[in-house]
C-alpha cells in the first residue's frame, strides 16, 4: 500500500499550512482539490482529486 501511494504523496508535497484570523486551513498544490468522501469507522475519508 505505502509503495502504490508513494506517487500520490510525493505530489501533495506541497501542502502548506495556512493560518488566518484564528483559523488553521492546509493550501493544496495548484489543480489539486481535497473533498470529503464519506467515513471509514469513525474516520473521516477524503478523495484527492486533480481539477
Amino acid at each position: 500500500m505505502e509503495a502504490q501511494s508513494a506517487p500520490l504523496w510525493a505530489t501533495f508535497k506541497g501542502l502548506e499550512p495556512y493560518q488566518s484570523e484564528g483559523k488553521d486551513y492546509l493550501l493544496t498544490p495548484e489543480g489539486w482539490t481535497i473533498t470529503h468522501g464519506g467515513t471509514l469507522g469513525k474516520q473521516k475519508a477524503w478523495r484527492i482529486v486533480r481539477k
